[in-house]
């Protein structure tokens, strides 16, 4: 077990969300739903939840990336190494210890595609329940809006669900409930076509 980061380190990290990031919502719900996955989830977990998309606060207007990159493995790769390296730099200037540092950054920089040990699922899971509560039912709009393509927007809301790795029963039902919203969201009467 590495050292806790300081309390506070929790109540400055939503400061920021809210007041510095484009997606707040989805990063504050992400933090809560790591409680509910894990109800014993520990201060580094709850950290890594709520600062796990750090680097879309600050795009990089050379890389070229976009929304609609979201399938591509080399951005995923991308966006979870700037984001853990972002998050790593904002806890070392509010306090982290090294140790701390250095499981949130680990933490993050698994948050897509996840790894076989019960804190990185817990991560990817709350990324995937907040992305199909708090984004999913949006997917609708970017269709709409032509910012995404309708197949590929579909594809996005299936795999947060099909991705999670953890295998809690109560999780997954939770997934399954939120999918079958996003996709009736998507399919749904009076949407435009």
């Amino acid at each position: 077990m590495t050292d806790a980061p300081r309390p506070d380190l929790l109540e400055a990290g939503r400061h920021w969300v809210t007041v510095a990031h484009p997606y707040p919502l989805h990063l504050r719900r992400a933090e809560d739903w790591a409680r509910i996955v894990d109800p014993e989830a520990s201060e580094e977990v709850l950290l890594a939840a709520l600062l796990h998309d750090f680097e879309r606060a600050i795009p990089d207007p050379d890389a070229g990336w976009s929304v609609a990159s979201w399938g591509d493995p080399d951005y995923l790769r991308y966006h979870q190494e700037r984001s853990a390296a972002l998050a790593s730099a904002w806890l070392a200037d509010h306090g982290a210890t090294p140790a701390a540092r250095e499981r949130i950054g680990a933490l993050i920089l698994h948050h897509e595609e996840g790894a076989p040990e019960h804190d990185f699922e817990v991560v990817q899971a709350a990324d995937s329940l907040s992305f199909l509560e708090v984004n999913g039912p949006e997917v609708a709009l970017w269709i709409d809006s032509g910012r995404v393509d309708p197949a590929d927007g579909e594809a996005k809301i299936r795999w947060m669900r099909e991705r999670m790795l953890i295998a809690d029963p109560r999780v997954l039902a939770h997934a399954d409930h939120l999918l079958a919203h996003c996709l009736g969201a998507i399919d749904g009467p009076g949407r435009n076509p």
